[in-house]
C-alpha cells in the first residue's frame, strides 16, 4: 500500500512538490482553498481574453526543466518557451528606464550606466 501524503496549497511549491513525492512513489492529495490552481501564477479569462495574475517573468528555468525530467515528461509538450535576450524592463518615476538582460555581464553593464554604480569585479 502506497504512504498517502496531504499537500496544502497547488501554488508553484505545492505543486513541486506534489510531483517530486508522487514520482518517489507516494500517494499525494492536493488541497487548495481557490478555485483554481497555481498561486501567483494562475490565469483569468474572461471574454476571450487572458490575464496572467501574478509572475511575468519565467525565472530559473533549469528547476522547472528538472521537475519535468524527474517526472519523466517532455517540457515543450506542455510549456514551450524560448530564451530571451532582453527579459524586461523596470520603469523608475525619473523616467530612468532599466533594461533588464539575461545575460549576467550585459544587465551588470546596464546598471553601472543607468545608476552610476560600478559592476562588482569577478
Amino acid at each position: 500500500m502506497e504512504q498517502k501524503i496531504a499537500v496544502i496549497g497547488s501554488g508553484i511549491g505545492g505543486l513541486a512538490s506534489a510531483i517530486r513525492l508522487r514520482c518517489a512513489g507516494y500517494w499525494v492529495e492536493v488541497f487548495e482553498a481557490n478555485a483554481t490552481v497555481g498561486g501567483k501564477i494562475a490565469q483569468y479569462e474572461s471574454n476571450g481574453f487572458r490575464f496572467d495574475m501574478g509572475a511575468s517573468l519565467f525565472t530559473l528555468p533549469v528547476l522547472v526543466e528538472e521537475l519535468f525530467a524527474l517526472a519523466k515528461r517532455n517540457i515543450a509538450d506542455y510549456l514551450p518557451y524560448q530564451k530571451l535576450d532582453l527579459v524586461t524592463k523596470y520603469f523608475f518615476p525619473d523616467s530612468t528606464i532599466i533594461n533588464g538582460y539575461a545575460e549576467v555581464d550585459r544587465l551588470a553593464e546596464e546598471l553601472e550606466e543607468k545608476t552610476g554604480f560600478p559592476k562588482a569585479k569577478t
